[in-house]
């Protein structure tokens, strides 16, 4: 067991040490099979203005915010999996 002043000397380092940040990653990632695809780019469409809401309530205050789309690597020719469509570092 540590002595009571060793413990007090813990408890001011901590109690006046600057609180540290590490940036948050967020990554929102939407399914995206060929079928899918009239549903984010047909006109009118109203997934495509949902997914884009649901990227700006995420509150990163340092960090990197991705959008990105996802389906078994290889379903779409030429098109790998995952696919990062946007990224915003704060």
């Amino acid at each position: 067991m540590r002595s009571l002043p060793t413990r007090a000397a813990l408890a001011l380092l901590v109690l006046w040490s600057p609180p540290v940040q590490a940036a948050a990653h967020q990554f929102v990632l939407v399914q995206d099979p060929g079928w899918m695809e009239p549903f984010l780019s047909a006109e009118g469409s109203q997934f495509r203005p949902f997914v884009e809401a649901l990227a700006a309530a995420i509150r990163v205050p340092v960090g990197t915010i991705a959008i990105g789309t996802f389906d078994q690597d290889g379903q779409v020719p030429g098109r790998t999996s995952p696919r990062i469509l946007h990224k915003m570092r704060k």
